[in-house]
């Protein structure tokens, strides 16, 4: 008996001290339902580049563009979100020559530009932070 007593007295002490957490439920999820990753809203930019004859490689890893440029290039678009560093090389072909990169945020303002003379046993690379003024 009293062994028994013990026993339901312990088993009385585990139930009232031993709770389930009340865990917060799950927020719904539905089609319209946004994340962090997917709020971030893509803009494009361009960059324009002045040279004799030269090639210019554009972007970051995830989207590199390349392309031949002989006096000055139309508008090379790429697609960034805000704060974005975007990577160029440009490789003079045939002689020493003076090089213009000139870079656009999507509202077309000017965020960058310089010019440097290259020779054609090497490449001009830069990063450029690309910033939208409203942020």
């Amino acid at each position: 008996m009293k062994y028994t007593f013990l026993l339901y007295s312990c088993i009385a002490l585990l139930t009232v001290s031993c709770k389930k957490a009340q865990l917060e439920p799950l927020p719904k999820v539905t089609a319209n339902t946004t994340t962090e990753a997917n709020t971030a809203v893509k803009s494009k930019g361009y960059i324009t580049v002045q040279c004799e004859t030269c090639k210019v490689e554009y972007g970051m890893p995830d989207q590199y563009k390349g392309i031949n440029v002989t006096g000055t290039s139309d508008k090379l678009y790429f697609d960034y979100t805000n704060d974005y560093y975007l990577k160029t090389y440009i490789t003079a072909f045939q002689r020493s020559q003076k090089l213009t990169l000139t870079v656009y945020n999507k509202d077309g303002q000017k965020v960058f530009s310089d010019s440097n003379t290259q020779s054609t046993t090497g490449f001009w690379d830069t990063y450029v932070l690309v910033r939208d003024k409203t942020n």
